[in-house]
């Protein structure tokens, strides 16, 4: 279940304001969290393994990203570098002290690329609409009132 609320802002890239959609995520899942969600699953295997494995893979991507390397993991996706550099005059005077970042990015997997057609959504306020409720409630005063305010 995709929980969202709906802000006024300014879409940068095209320049519209609008209403838009902003996912409320419902919690964040720790890595401990996910090993034992797929051991939960029918892992053969255990937490800990789970861990070990996942802790390893990110190290050795790590590693790999800094070799050069792209790496495909299936419909997991594709890990891959990107930078930012400061132009140089010349291509002669660029230097690698042109480079500015160096980041790791995923390009998922057709299983999770488009998730749309396969979520459920459900409109919930956002936080400072859900705090002005609360106060309302603990105020007793309308919430209606509050949330109006917003």
């Amino acid at each position: 279940m995709i929980r969202f609320s709906i802000t006024n802002r300014k879409n940068d890239q095209l320049g519209i304001d609008g209403y838009y959609a902003n996912v409320q995520y419902t919690d964040i899942m720790t890595l401990e969290e996910f090993a034992q969600h797929i051991r939960d699953h029918g892992s053969v295997y255990d937490k800990a393994d789970i861990m070990a494995v996942l802790t390893k893979a990110v190290s050795c991507i790590r590693e790999l990203i800094l070799e050069g390397y792209r790496i495909k993991l299936g419909d997991f996706g594709t890990f891959y570098a990107t930078i930012t550099s400061q132009p140089a005059e010349s291509a002669d005077e660029f230097t690698a002290d042109n480079i500015k970042t160096l980041k790791c990015k995923l390009q998922p997997g057709a299983d999770l690329l488009n998730l749309r057609d396969d979520a459920e959504f459900t409109y919930v306020l956002t936080r400072s609409e859900e705090a002005a409720a609360l106060a309302a409630a603990k105020a007793g005063t309308s919430i209606s009132d509050a949330l109006s305010a917003e």
